[in-house]
């Protein structure tokens, strides 16, 4: 068996507002959501790479037998140049996120973290080459 991972899924308050945030605010393609009369629980996103976010109503989380509670868990994405951190910072602060402190650089290059609305965290990072 491969270990390959190319779906994440997050469970979110209300998929009307992650949608607005992640598709109008942030900019992110969807590959399908799920219409109401189609269960209407979950919205699909495409990143390059062939990997996959999925948004799902959190209440969904019951039937597993979880509270849903997030957290311990952060979200990369590596972008191509060192201004990338900063602008995609301010995409996701205009959508309605939280910056969760100001970006810092590092040794290894430079990166900032952002909150989305229902909490959960994404660090935007750009490597310096080495």
């Amino acid at each position: 068996m491969r270990a390959l991972v190319t779906i994440i899924s997050l469970a979110v308050a209300d998929l009307e507002r992650s949608l607005a945030f992640y598709r109008d605010g942030m900019g992110l393609p969807t590959t399908g959501i799920a219409a109401p009369e189609h269960g209407g629980d979950h919205i699909a996103f495409a990143f390059d790479g062939g990997v996959s976010l999925v948004l799902y109503d959190r209440r969904k989380l019951a039937e597993l037998g979880s509270s849903g509670a997030t957290g311990g868990t952060i979200l990369t994405q590596p972008v191509e140049q060192r201004e990338d951190v900063d602008a995609v910072l301010a995409q996701a602060h205009a959508a309605g996120g939280r910056r969760l402190g100001p970006p810092r650089s590092e040794s290894w290059g430079y990166s900032g973290y952002f909150a989305d609305p229902d909490g959960h965290i994404w660090e935007i990072v750009w490597l310096a080459e080495q």
